[in-house]
Formats: C-alpha cells, structure tokens, sequence
C-alpha cells in the first residue's frame, strides 16, 4: 500500500493490474499466471502451485479479460504487472 502524502490516503499498487482486490501473495499470483500464459490448463496449474481450481479458474478469467487489448487502457497488447 502506498499513503499519499498530501491528503494521507492509501492506495493499492495492484490498482489498475489484474491483481487489483486480490488477496493472494504477489508471488503466488505470478507464478499461477505465467503458469495460464503458458497453456497449462486450469487443473494442472492448480496442482503446480498449490492453489484451489476455483481460485485458479477466476484469476484465469481475469486474465483472459485483461488480455483483451480494447480493456487495456490505451490499447496497450501486454498486461501492467
């Protein structure tokens, strides 16, 4: 979290991410993308890095959402991680 110094609120980094609300650990969360981008399926990604296939299948759909270029902000083709 950051804290603004002018007006003391705090801000997320993962704002504007597809990590944006999630309460996995960066690096969990990393290693389970890659894993997506890389074509393993939802039920392989689960068993290599320890996660639920639930949690796995919704962070597959955000990445799926993020990777359509007319989501990303001035159509940009790569996510912002």
């Amino acid at each position: 979290m950051i804290r603004c110094r002018t007006c003391q609120k705090m801000f997320s980094k993962r704002k504007g991410t597809p990590l944006f609300g999630c309460r996995l650990a960066p690096e969990k969360a990393l290693s389970m993308l890659e894993h997506l981008s890389d074509g393993c399926g939802v039920r392989q990604t689960s068993r290599l890095t320890k996660v639920s296939r639930d949690t796995v299948s919704r962070y597959d759909d955000r990445l799926y959402i993020w990777g359509r270029s007319d989501f990303l902000p001035n159509n940009e083709t790569s996510l912002r991680l």
